[in-house]
């Protein structure tokens, strides 16, 4: 009976161990996203900047056009 209570304290030492190894990867994991999500915020800010930018250029070169 000791010998299977021994068993039974490796095995769920070992299942924790496992388990921490994948709560780590886990947490890998979601911060590989986050700042994936991240970097794809900051590329949309300089996607709607330059547009922006782009449309303030064609609306002055049509204002300047009929200017002429």
């Amino acid at each position: 009976m000791e010998q299977v209570n021994l068993d039974l304290i490796k095995h769920l030492k070992e299942k924790a161990v496992r388990e921490a190894q994948l709560e780590e990867k886990i947490n890998l994991i979601l911060k590989y996203v986050e700042r994936m999500e991240q970097l794809e915020r900051e590329r949309s800010n300089m996607f709607a900047e330059e547009t922006r930018k782009q449309i303030a250029v064609a609306e002055q070169w049509k204002w300047w056009k009929w200017w002429k």
